[in-house]
């Protein structure tokens, strides 16, 4: 016999939201230390780097979900679920960083990628900030062009932006981010010849910057 569905309150709700955030912040204090990195606990998977994809269409995918569930009037049974899960894929995302070794990514590969989960995360905590401050109990048409309800949307944005940059991140793997900072480099380098160039046929024109 299956249990009865347990309901949630709006206080349930907002306990959550304030616990996921701290939860986020000390994941964002962590990866900001690499001492604290070396003790996370690491899972054990083949292929880590495959497994970060997964995760980052994950996120992606509960971003939609979560913007969907918080638009007012807000059911907290349906909220609650959703943030937990997501929660849950946190804990994965965590425990694969002990696994992508900067001896067998390279340095600059591993250091963006925990750079581009920093941003993930950053942009969880904004989303959770903006939800916090809407009223669940508002119907939605009459919160639909409040900026808290914009907030939610544009935060919402930022995660899918930052889940599509650790996709492609991964799938380009250490070379491919190599190859993209080379390409950055060469066009500052354009572009600094382009400017200096310029200067050199007319050397008392100078902009507010440095010459």
């Amino acid at each position: 016999m299956s249990s009865k569905e347990e309901n949630y309150t709006e206080s349930d709700l907002r306990g959550l939201i304030s616990s996921f955030r701290e939860g986020l912040e000390l994941y964002q204090t962590t990866l900001s230390s690499a001492d604290a990195i070396s003790k996370v606990k690491s899972s054990n998977v083949e292929e880590p780097d495959q497994e970060l994809l997964k995760i980052s269409k994950l996120l992606f995918a509960h971003a939609t979900k979560l913007g969907i569930v918080f638009k007012p009037e807000v059911s907290t049974n349906a909220a609650y679920k959703q943030m937990k899960e997501t929660s849950a894929v946190f804990l994965l995302l965590i425990s694969l960083i002990g696994q992508i070794k900067p001896d067998v990514y390279s340095e600059i590969f591993y250091i963006e990628v925990i750079e581009t989960i920093k941003k993930i995360i950053s942009s969880h905590i904004l989303f959770l900030n903006e939800v916090e401050e809407l009223d669940f109990n508002k119907p939605a048409a009459e919160d639909d062009d409040t900026k808290t309800t914009e907030g939610r949307l544009v935060s919402v944005g930022m995660i899918w932006d930052n889940c599509k940059a650790l996709d492609e991140l991964v799938k380009g793997g250490k070379l491919g981010l190599l190859n993209k900072k080379l390409k950055e480099s060469i066009g500052l380098i354009d572009d600094a010849i382009s400017e200096f160039s310029e200067w050199v046929e007319d050397p008392t024109v100078v902009d507010d910057e440095d010459p």
